[in-house]
């Protein structure tokens, strides 16, 4: 993967897997979102070229979206498929893990996440070669033998490293973790979906598409307005009921304040910004089909109607029944008044 590559990478994600294909000296290529607020299939499927050599698929918000889709796309046509899985660890569709659809997988431990060591995450590979030069770039750039130390014999892992590794400290954190996931992702989406029953009935009042509620780990919920204004009012009257965290908190937001999860919100991405001073990788020879690229404003509209009219809750493993009550109670106040 390098210059004259391109990666596929939804419009609806973090920076962290913009930068991952930049660093490389590859070029995003961005496609739209469907109503999971995950890739659209058909959108890629259109995009795709002799250039694409990747499509890095985002379970955005804790759930998959159409990602048995994806993986049918990417194996029709020979690319690799990586899933980002930082937000939905504990997630499945139809009873298949997220994460282990495609060739790669990754999951976050940070503090925010379904799980966390604080800091730090997990990969996962389908095959031992990928595996082993994984492991080789995070580390030190060459592989380790059985006993855990440097091995650089073999001559398909003589690579340059980032030492990206975790401590023995949070890994042991990891692990504890780990064994409470399906405790924590259970009491999340269980109070999560008694919230959405309850509002189901509510015109005006849209919901994310979920493919499989059983999958959803549950940590946020997406809703939908008809407007931008009524997204705006029905959010500011929530937070006046209380649905709203300590000052600044983003527990209960309008999509427009989520900042650099979209696309045209990183200027990085945007004013094409590089870490050297030739402009490295837009100006390589090898990436010159790139030059009229855009990245701003106005490219998705799939992702630019959801930014303007999508609004999330996060939704916390340890809500009460009276919790859950209150924020029915709240949600259906406000609609009330706001939608009629």
């Amino acid at each position: 993967m390098g210059p004259g590559d391109e990666v596929a990478v939804p419009g609806y994600m973090w920076v962290s897997c913009l930068s991952a294909v930049i660093r490389l000296g590859a070029i995003p290529r961005l496609v739209d979102i469907d109503d999971t607020f995950c890739m659209d299939p058909a959108d890629l499927e259109a995009k795709i070229n002799e250039r694409t050599k990747a499509v890095l698929f985002v379970n955005m918000s804790g759930a998959p979206g159409h990602i048995d889709k994806i993986a049918e796309i990417t194996k029709k046509h020979g690319i690799y498929l990586l899933e980002d899985c930082a937000q939905a660890a504990g997630s499945s569709l139809h009873g298949k893990p997220t994460g282990s659809f495609g060739d790669i997988a990754i999951f976050s431990f940070q503090l925010n996440k379904n799980m966390t060591s604080g800091d730090g995450g997990m990969m996962m590979c389908r095959d031992e070669h990928l595996y082993k030069r994984c492991f080789a770039i995070h580390d030190l750039g060459y592989a380790r033998n059985s006993e855990g130390r440097l091995d650089p014999s073999e001559e398909d892992f003589q690579l340059w490293g980032v030492g990206a590794r975790m401590s023995e400290l949070a890994g042991a954190m990891a692990l504890a973790q780990f064994r409470k996931l399906d405790k924590i992702t259970g009491s999340m989406r269980n109070a999560k979906w008694r919230i959405r029953e309850q509002l189901s009935d509510i015109k005006g009042l849209g919901f994310r598409e979920i493919p499989d509620p059983k999958g959803d780990s549950g940590p946020f919920m997406i809703t939908t307005y008809e407007s931008q204004d009524l997204r705006d009012r029905f959010v500011d009257a929530l937070r006046a009921e209380g649905i709203r965290g300590p000052e600044g908190s983003l527990t209960c937001i309008k999509m427009n304040e989520w900042g650099m999860h979209w696309y045209f919100n990183n200027p990085s991405l945007v004013q094409k910004r590089s870490l050297s001073k030739d402009g490295f990788p837009w100006t390589h020879p090898s990436n010159a089909f790139c030059n009229d690229m855009s990245y701003e404003h106005g490219l998705l509209p799939g992702c630019d109607r959801r930014h303007d009219t999508g609004a999330l809750m996060a939704v916390a493993s340890c809500l009460s029944d009276r919790d859950i009550d209150d924020i029915v109670t709240a949600y259906r106040k406000v609609a009330r008044v706001i939608l009629g």
